[in-house]
């Protein structure tokens, strides 16, 4: 049998339990909650969507500002100039700003924004190293 779904992503009949407390993604075929024993919910709820596939951010059609091409609901990207959309700016604004919050001082493994930091700290006058070893006296 031919699978249809990609690998890796949920059925769109796997279920997702219904308790707040629980939330855990259960197989089509199950009749409860593999982590908490929960009954499975009616037919009533939609399917589940694959979380790969992104936020779903629903726009509607734009005039670029910049060009004043007419572009169709869901292009996030000007047609003609590729200028982004208000929508798409203020989501890669607040993308940055996430980000941001996550980068440290330095740029990577042993890359010092400012050279006076290995004056920061001397240990010559320390008797033992950074690894808690005596260190040999100097004569």
């Amino acid at each position: 049998m031919m699978c249809l779904f990609k690998p890796n992503t949920y059925d769109p009949k796997d279920w997702q339990c219904p308790k707040p407390s629980c939330r855990t993604v259960n197989f089509k075929k199950r009749l409860t909650c593999v982590s908490c024993g929960a009954r499975k919910p009616d037919g009533s709820q939609r399917p589940l969507e694959d979380w790969r596939d992104g936020e779903k951010h629903v726009q509607g059609p734009w005039d670029c500002p910049d060009c004043r091409t007419k572009n169709e609901a869901g292009a996030y990207y000007c047609a003609q100039c590729k200028r982004p959309s208000d929508d798409m700016a203020k989501m890669l604004e607040e993308e940055k700003k996430m980000r941001s919050m996550d980068e440290g001082r330095g740029g990577g493994l042993f890359d010092r924004q400012d050279p006076n930091d290995k004056k920061d700290w001397d240990s010559d006058g320390e008797e033992f190293d950074e690894f808690g070893r005596r260190k040999k006296k100097k004569g």
